[in-house]
């Protein structure tokens, strides 16, 4: 059972010359789902078909061949940022008011007092999970989803940083909290 996809990347991996490219794909773009509609937002066609579909979406409107998928809850993401430790992030006041509200929504479905983990000032800062998938969810602020797919990358490309630095044991230990989460 799938729901409406939140974030959506394609991450090519480049062998020769070991980059690995983020590209977003904006969820509200209006395109046609196969076998499903002519006209409805690309983040829907997980929901119509899961990740196949969306695959298939993909391919067919933008011409790109997928490979593989991974699909993460925000409770994974939450959880695998955790084990990293956090990630060091620079936010604005903005930021900082528009990730406790997303903070806050959190603490209510997972039955936390409201204000556990609220950000307290703007500025440079190690975030945990829930803190980071608040930054992550915004798009308010000004830039729409351009600014909400940059901060999503952001978070990604913090934790691949922190991926890179880990022990042979760290990554054995993240191995075994990320892959449980994962689809």
């Amino acid at each position: 059972n799938w729901s409406r996809s939140d974030v959506m990347m394609l991450v090519s991996i480049n062998k020769k010359s070991n980059k690995i490219i983020l590209t977003s794909l904006l969820r509200d773009i209006y395109l046609n789902i196969p076998g499903v509609s002519q006209g409805n937002r690309l983040n829907t066609a997980t929901a119509f078909g899961g990740p196949s579909l969306l695959m298939e979406t993909v391919e067919q409107n933008f011409r790109i061949k997928v490979d593989k998928y991974v699909a993460l809850d925000f409770y994974g993401f939450i959880d695998i940022i955790d084990q990293l430790g956090g990630i060091e992030l620079e936010l604005n006041q903005s930021e900082v008011d528009i990730a406790n509200n997303y903070i806050r929504e959190i603490n209510r479905l997972t039955g936390k007092d409201e204000n556990d983990g609220l950000l307290t000032t703007p500025g440079v800062q190690t975030v945990n999970g829930k803190q980071a998938l608040g930054y992550a969810r915004n798009r308010y602020g000004g830039g729409g989803d351009f600014s909400r797919t940059n901060r999503q990358r952001i978070v990604l490309e913090k934790c691949f940083d922190k991926v890179k630095n880990l022990s042979i044991g760290q990554l054995s230990s993240l191995l075994n909290t990320f892959l449980p989460l994962v689809r």
